[in-house]
């Protein structure tokens, strides 16, 4: 009970990454929880004066005990700056009023009371800056120098009763010695602990660098989260850590890899926990924000702790606004989780997001690489399969074609006079450029011959043979131009290829055209079927045509004298 009271309350909870802003934070709530008992103290035992009830004073301390409550949230919030200014300014106005305010509601300088002055000199040196300093000197003085001239024009005589003096003196010596003493023993203490918790966040964030650098070229999941629970378990020297990532689903947070199980790639070491669970790291996960427990509040709210463990802290892993995973860690030292190392894992938090993150683009992007590899081997092996049947199609094609007009190959000469002879021999260097599909060079008595493929969609029809005259050397211009030369050649042949075919097929749908008139017109079966005749040995250059007619499908009448 009571250590929840004091995590509750005395415990700063939100995370100032400067040491300095964290100690300001510290002593703070101690001067704000001191102020608060004093006004609760005074308004429970002697609210008013002797004559009764004062209820100025009784508005005034509620007041005191609602901005001390305010400054409190304000703390806790991570809003150290309003809560300062808030803090300061409370206290001034007070001081102001209890320094100068004389019990019959004159204004007097009291030497006995001037001690409160230096309260609020001290809370602006402790927690403002120099200039926040220098405003609220310069409102001291000013208030010193209005209660002088206010008292130096009062000539009456004043009747003291110390009775009536008593608690109110005491009052005012007791809130400024708290407020002093806290303030002060904040200052003097703060400069070993700032130094000492600066020294292990130096420390922290050192070690963060080396597992950045040793980490930055790994993309893999399960050596990232292996190396950083060596790291936790050897140099952080926690008595546990876990690591739970976010499933694909973004609903439930999945045990990944402890400490325990370093070496075991990506092995579920728990349940998994949904976001809206009463448990630390579901709340962490909502938040956003680091979350430092002790073992006794971990354990009611849900956790599993060693035996060993004295806190815990669980800090989220993110990568920019996106949550990855929280982490998780045990600590058995006395000194906890201290700010500093709160704001180490905080940090550890964001580096292993960027890493994991990184690391999931990295394999996102594998994947992505792998399938279209795959869609490109396809298209690949589609394109070789369309190609080689077009080859197939157009060798057959031509072999069809050349069978047609009776020759296996056609070749012609062009001699020097221009004219275009038939030629009937292959040449071997030819034979050799048909085989190959590759150009070819040659020199004999007669000059340099250039043997040049004639291909069409990558199937050689045939080669061309070029001889230049002795003496002149062949460029690679000439070679070129004999490549687009022999290029168009292959497009003419194919287009005057077609265009026979085209011819052909016109003449046969023609001449059927013309037979099918013909027969139409008959009338008699038995002359139909000589004009049919007639007509087919032309159209087929046959010798004879004979025709049968299924008896059983004709009239009796005629179909004896039918020929079988």
């Amino acid at each position: 009970m009571i250590a929840r009271l004091r995590d509750r309350f005395f415990r700063v909870r939100a995370v100032y990454a400067n040491p300095v802003d964290r100690q300001r934070a510290n002593a703070l709530l101690l001067a704000n929880w001191g102020i608060a008992a004093i006004t609760a103290l005074w308004l429970l035992v002697n609210p008013g004066n002797l004559d009764g009830l004062d209820w100025n004073v009784v508005a005034v301390s509620i007041a005191i005990l609602v901005i001390c409550w305010l400054n409190y949230t304000f703390i806790q919030t991570g809003q150290l700056r309003r809560a300062s200014w808030l803090f300061v300014g409370i206290l001034t106005g007070t001081t102001i009023q209890v320094a100068f305010l004389a019990p019959d509601g004159s204004i007097t300088i009291s030497s006995a009371n001037m001690i409160t002055l230096a309260a609020p000199l001290v809370a602006a040196g402790a927690l403002l800056n120099r200039r926040g300093l220098g405003i609220i000197g310069l409102i001291l003085a000013g208030s010193v120098l209005v209660a002088a001239a206010i008292q130096s024009q009062n000539g009456a005589p004043v009747t003291v009763v110390p009775a009536r003096l008593a608690p109110f003196d005491l009052f005012t010596l007791l809130l400024g010695l708290i407020v002093l003493g806290a303030l002060l023993a904040a200052l003097i203490s703060s400069f070993d602990r700032t130094t000492a918790e600066m020294q292990s966040d130096l420390e922290g964030r050192g070690l963060l660098l080396e597992l950045g650098a040793e980490l930055q070229d790994v993309n893999d999941q399960g050596a990232i989260l292996a190396r950083t629970m060596e790291v936790l378990r050897d140099r952080f020297r926690v008595v546990f850590g876990q690591v739970y990532l976010l499933d694909e689903d973004g609903e439930r947070l999945i045990p990944a890899m402890n400490t325990d199980l370093v070496r075991q790639e990506m092995a579920a070491a728990g349940a998994s926990l949904g976001l809206n669970e009463r448990h630390p790291v579901s709340e962490t996960a909502r938040t956003r924000q680091p979350l430092a427990l002790s073992a006794v509040e971990a354990l009611r709210r849900g956790a599993l702790l060693r035996s060993s463990t004295r806190d815990t802290l669980y800090a989220p892993i993110l990568s920019g606004s996106k949550l990855i995973g929280v982490l998780e860690l045990q600590t058995g030292e006395s000194a906890g989780f201290p700010p500093a190392r709160i704001e180490t894992g905080r940090l550890l938090g964001g580096l292993l997001g960027a890493l994991l993150a990184r690391g999931q683009a990295v394999a996102q992007m594998e994947r992505d690489l792998r399938e279209q590899a795959t869609v490109v081997r396809q298209l690949q092996e589609q394109l070789s399969s369309y190609q080689e049947r077009d080859r197939r199609s157009v060798s057959r094609i031509w072999s069809a074609y050349l069978s047609g007009r009776g020759r296996a190959a056609l070749g012609f000469d062009l001699s020097e006079t221009g004219e275009l002879r038939l030629a009937d021999d292959l040449p071997d260097a030819l034979r050799a450029t048909l085989a190959s599909g590759l150009i070819q060079v040659e020199s004999n008595g007669s000059g340099q011959v250039l043997h040049v493929p004639i291909t069409f969609r990558d199937q050689t029809l045939g080669a061309m043979a070029f001889t230049l005259p002795p003496g002149r050397a062949l460029t690679d211009r000439q070679i070129e131009m004999a490549q687009v030369v022999a290029e168009r050649l292959a497009l003419a042949l194919e287009n005057a290829r077609l265009f026979e075919q085209s011819q052909a097929q016109a003449l046969r749908e023609r001449k059927a055209g013309q037979i099918a008139s013909l027969l139409i017109g008959a009338t008699d079966v038995r002359a139909l079927l000589d004009l049919a005749a007639e007509q087919f040995n032309e159209a087929l250059g046959a010798v004879s045509t004979r025709i049968y007619v299924q008896p059983e499908l004709t009239d009796s009448a005629w179909s004896e004298e039918m020929p079988r």
